[in-house]
């Protein structure tokens, strides 16, 4: 959107599907398919710079480099009984 935005294009009808196609034996996700479908009468000559912009997404590069994840496992603490 901020794409269509900073060059003033229109954003009526743009939109962004991603589809995950999964790894039969893994069962784990292979591929995502992204697809974006721009507004009625987006110009030929920005869709290479859009593919680009996509290429830079956020979310995309968190999972091409995933962050760490930390495991903390605490014992619950005992329930405070209301002072009587």
């Amino acid at each position: 959107m901020r794409f269509c935005q900073e060059r003033d294009l229109s954003t009526r009808g743009l939109g962004l599907a991603l589809t995950p196609i999964r790894d039969p034996e893994t069962k784990r996700i292979a591929t995502i398919h992204v697809l974006v479908r721009t507004p009625e009468g987006f110009p030929a000559k920005y869709e290479k710079p859009l593919h680009r912009a996509v290429d830079h997404c956020a979310v995309k590069r968190h999972i091409l480099e995933p962050p760490r994840f930390e495991v903390d496992i605490r014992a619950a603490e005992p329930e405070l009984t209301a002072a009587r």
